[in-house]
């Protein structure tokens, strides 16, 4: 993301409450809406899939600053 972009939509998520999840923590279930967007500022998180032998399938890998769900929150798709 360029730097100046970055600074705009850091500005932006900075007057929401910012939330601190532990390594491990599920942030949103697969069959529950998220109560928002998150803004990752620091660390990683990893959106996966559970194959039907119960083993866990990388899907997306997000970084700092970015934020998700996107597809939710530009049309309110869910994202299955």
């Amino acid at each position: 993301m360029e730097e100046k972009v970055k600074e705009k939509v850091s500005t932006f998520f900075e007057k929401y409450k910012k939330h601190i999840y532990q390594h491990g923590e599920i942030l949103i279930h697969s069959d529950s809406n998220p109560s928002g967007i998150l803004y990752i500022t620091k660390g990683y998180v990893k959106q996966i899939s559970l194959s039907r032998k119960g083993e866990e399938q990388l899907l997306t890998m997000y970084k700092p600053f970015t934020f998700f769900p996107l597809m939710w929150a530009i049309n309110t798709i869910p994202n299955k």
